[in-house]
């Protein structure tokens, strides 16, 4: 006999497939995966960030610790402003089809309130890895991620609707 919960219609998600629901080894692997592939992603930004900025500010002279205090400044920011997206998204979890829809329509100009930081970041890449820290690392030490919390929210709003209608 089957459980109900395997007979269910579960939602997957890119890159954690439908195992986000059960959780077994292959979704742990996946998560794993996942986050070192995001942190290594940060790590090189960071350093390739780093290294240009040595490599320009070689003949500032005088000015190069100032230059050096402002970006570490602004790369401090950046996390805050990482860390205050991630809460904004975890306080409302996108669904699967929230997150396929706005794909189907691009990014465009949606991510508006970050765009300053991303072009910020462009220009000084430290900055960018610092939001990219910021947002991405409170993601990966939760339990479960954003897309988790959208879907799993989704998944008990469509198993509640036939409860309603009985």
């Amino acid at each position: 006999m089957k459980s109900a919960a395997s007979s269910e219609r579960v939602e997957a998600i890119p890159f954690l497939k439908r195992s986000w629901y059960r959780r077994d080894a292959g979704y742990w692997l996946r998560r794993a995966w996942l986050a070192l592939f995001q942190l290594a992603l940060i790590a090189f930004l960071a350093g390739l960030g780093s290294y240009l900025f040595i490599q320009f500010s070689a003949g500032w002279g005088r000015w190069r610790p100032a230059a050096t205090l402002l970006l570490t400044g602004a790369a401090v920011v950046a996390v805050g402003f990482g860390v205050r997206d991630f809460r904004r998204r975890a306080a409302s979890p996108p669904t699967p089809e929230e997150v396929r829809r706005k794909r189907g329509r691009g990014p465009g100009l949606a991510r508006a309130g970050q765009l300053p930081v991303v072009l910020l970041g462009f220009v000084i890449l430290p900055v960018m890895a610092g939001y990219l820290l910021g947002a991405v690392l409170p993601d990966i030490l939760t339990a479960r991620t954003i897309r988790e919390r959208g879907a799993w929210m989704d998944h008990e709003r469509k198993q509640a609707a036939p409860a309603r209608r009985r």
